[in-house]
């Protein structure tokens, strides 16, 4: 999910470079520039786009360290209900 919104965002980084590539922009020492440059709405939208996917990242390893912990908790259960059942056999 996350590896999909990163591609889409270098997705339109490159698209963005390439418009720019093909306006033949050059500098005063007629020599193109290799820079990318964003409009001020574009990269306001890429920071919120950027800030976005980072929430949901850390909310996802958040998510991802409480059910680790959970998994660990049952898997001690597992084990004591393991144990009670071999002590009455």
């Amino acid at each position: 999910m996350f590896q999909e919104e990163i591609k889409k965002l270098k997705v339109e980084l490159g698209s963005k470079h390439i418009e720019k590539s093909r306006e033949g922009q050059v500098n005063g020492n007629g020599i193109e520039n290799d820079e990318t440059t964003l409009t001020p709405e574009a990269s306001i939208k890429l920071q919120c786009r950027f800030t976005d996917v980072m929430k949901k990242l850390a909310d996802a390893s958040d998510e991802k360290q409480k059910l680790e912990h959970l998994v660990m908790q049952l898997q001690g259960e597992t084990e004591t209900i393991g144990e009670i059942g071999q002590i009455y056999q």
